[in-house]
């Protein structure tokens, strides 16, 4: 059974990847190596360091991103290395780097450090305004496995859902035209954020914990969808999110 869902998480980080995420990694890549063809033709010379990273359009990048800017180089790998030590780039994990000073983005970060994967739960909830405390952990949802990882720019950490449970209530949220991100619905985030909050037996307690606990309060610009919430209790079957249904049909 489990090798069964660990298959079926792997094909869906296939597809909803090349969906919603992977076409945009595409696309850059064939940006850069024709970026890096044009000038390899006007100055038929080794790139300087600093004109590698002007190369790579977005401030997150991956090891194929420098195997191209680095393919006119013996020692790729011994570049790479140089550019870390001269604190030009930062390595945030293998084969993840970000530029030294950009405003790189922790939510493209977190889809790439790990997969399938979309943010959520209170990294959610802070993004849309939902509950007051900064949040520094960055936490996505995946239906792969639990994973926890300490970076020089911050931690990012993984719970694990069903794959029935994973795959829908998820958005793909565009920076700019090069940079997007995976994340969870309004609705989504906060049934990932409870359900596995033991004690939620009975609306009072739900209220009391969304309220008291979370200092959960409700964006009017951005209120949450009595339907969603639906719609993912036929999936969940989760008790509590009936109590969401009746405390959010109310509001």
């Amino acid at each position: 059974m489990k090798q069964s869902t660990r298959f079926n998480c792997l094909s869906l980080n296939f597809s909803h990847y090349v969906d919603n995420y992977s076409t945009y990694w595409i696309l850059t890549h064939m940006i850069l190596y024709v970026s890096m063809l044009t000038i390899n033709q006007h100055t038929g010379k080794l790139m300087e360091k600093g004109e590698i990273l002007n190369l790579i359009p977005t401030p997150e990048f991956d090891y194929t991103f420098l195997s191209f800017a680095l393919k006119d180089y013996r020692y790729p790998r011994n570049k790479i290395g140089d550019l870390i030590r001269s604190k030009k780039i930062i390595r945030v994990k293998k084969g993840i780097y970000v530029k030294a000073g950009s405003q790189y983005s922790k939510f493209v970060l977190a889809n790439m450090i790990f997969g399938p994967s979309y943010i959520s739960e209170d990294s959610a909830l802070s993004y849309y305004g939902l509950i007051p405390e900064q949040v520094y952990t960055v936490t996505s949802m995946t239906c792969n496995r639990k994973k926890y990882y300490e970076t020089p720019i911050g931690v990012f950490s993984y719970n694990v859902l069903p794959i029935e449970v994973y795959s829908t209530g998820f958005q793909r949220i565009s920076l700019d035209s090069k940079r997007a991100f995976l994340i969870a619905t309004p609705e989504k985030a906060l049934v990932d954020r409870l359900w596995r909050v033991k004690g939620l037996d009975n609306l009072s307690a739900t209220k009391d914990y969304l309220f008291m606990n979370m200092r959960f309060s409700e964006n009017t610009e951005l209120p949450l969808s009595v339907k969603q919430f639906r719609e993912l209790f036929k999936i969940s079957k989760h008790k509590f999110i009936t109590h969401l249904i009746e405390i959010f049909s109310k509001a």
